[in-house]
């Protein structure tokens, strides 16, 4: 495998008897980091980890601010999951603008179920320098708006495999386009734009969920 994979339970627990600094998986989900502020400061030092995950925290501006001081010292990250939290346009923007600057090995990375809208998305943030191979918004408020943006980046995301879209208030015009966008990369990265039947043969590279 990858290295040591461990759930951190908080408690009244010394942190440092984790040995973190070795970790390089690291699950934190579900477990109220908010009402942990040491959080961060010993996640700095997890130099080593590059698959992480914060899902189901009820994170907000305070705790991504927080997270991205910390993101700063995890130059290796490559697997961050912020599924289900409370994410919106500010916070988004600025987790983004921190990973494209010090994570450079970042390859997936998911941020479904938050609320985050267009204003997020390139041109406002430079994407392509992440060189992701999966990139999940399902479940926010992107809209066509969104959907044309990632449109735009995608010829300059040859790394992209898998783009996952539904539940975003996505219109079927916006969807189509950005498929064929899709369809013509060298890669042919696998797009689920949900509940839209967009073409009457879908090639085996293209998902509709």
């Amino acid at each position: 495998g990858a290295g040591p994979f461990e759930t951190v339970s908080f408690g009244d627990a010394d942190m440092s008897d984790h040995g973190l600094s070795q970790l390089t998986r690291l699950n934190l989900s579900i477990c109220s980091v908010s009402a942990h502020p040491r959080t961060w400061c010993w996640l700095g030092g997890c130099s080593s980890v590059v698959w992480l995950a914060l899902r189901s925290n009820d994170l907000r501006h305070r705790d991504v601010e927080r997270l991205a001081g910390a993101i700063v010292d995890l130059v290796h990250l490559r697997h961050l999951d912020l599924s289900d939290n409370q994410i919106a346009d500010r916070s988004g923007r600025l987790l983004l603008l921190c990973l494209t600057s010090h994570c450079p090995e970042m390859r997936c990375l998911d941020l479904s179920r938050n609320k985050i809208r267009s204003e997020v998305l390139p041109g406002r943030v430079n994407l392509e320098r992440l060189n992701l191979e999966r990139l999940n918004l399902a479940h926010n408020r992107i809209g066509d708006a969104g959907a044309k943006a990632l449109e735009a980046m995608l010829p300059r995301m040859p790394q992209l495999v898998k783009l996952v879209l539904d539940h975003n208030r996505i219109s079927r015009g916006a969807a189509k386009s950005l498929v064929e966008v899709a369809m013509a990369s060298s890669r042919q990265p696998s797009v689920d734009v949900m509940p839209h039947r967009i073409f009457d043969s879908v090639p085996p590279t293209i998902s509709f969920w």
